[in-house]
Formats: C-alpha cells, structure tokens, sequence
C-alpha cells in the first residue's frame, strides 16, 4: 500500500491522475501546512523571534548580490568556516526558518 501526502491546495484533477496511476494510493490530509502558519503567525507577535528572522533575511538580501556572495566564500575559506549557502526565508516552509537560524 502507497500512500500519498499531498497539500490541501491540491486539486481534485491531481489527486484523480495520482489514482489512475496507482489505484492503490491513499489521500492523507496534510496539516502541516496550517500548523506551519500558526507558528509563523505566533513567531510575529515576539518581538525578539522577529527581529531575528528579519535579520537573516536582510543578511540573505546582502549576499544574494553576487559579488557580495563572492566576499562571502572568500572571509569564510579564510577563517575555514564551513561554506554554508544562505536561504530565503519563506511564510510557508518553517524548515527554511530552522535552516537559516542554525548557520
């Protein structure tokens, strides 16, 4: 038995090819999406988390520019930091909130 996690936003046409093509697969709801917007929501309301996360994000934005990137590899190759890429920081994937965080 497969089973099949798909977002609410799926559509019935995609859930009906996911079917055709394996009879046996099962539709779970997926929560994990509204219980993701909870916690963006409640992170918001502390002051503290937000600052953070809108710091990184500002950080990201600095070094998106490739030059600015560049200088980046450069320092951490120099002070041999592990190279680490930073990431968007996105309102409906947590994981990238986790990820950023912990470079």
């Amino acid at each position: 038995m497969i089973e099949q996690l798909l977002c609410q936003v799926t559509t019935m046409e995609y859930k009906k090819k996911i079917k055709d093509k394996n009879p046996f697969s099962i539709y779970i709801h997926c929560m994990a999406y509204r219980t993701n917007l909870v916690v963006i929501d409640k992170y918001k309301s502390i002051k503290d988390a937000k600052n953070l996360f809108n710091g990184l994000e500002e950080l990201y934005i600095h070094f998106s520019i490739p030059s600015k990137n560049m200088m980046l590899v450069d320092i951490q190759e120099k002070l041999g930091i592990k190279k680490t890429k930073l990431c968007s920081i996105s309102d409906t994937r947590w994981s990238c909130r986790s990820k950023t965080a912990k470079w």
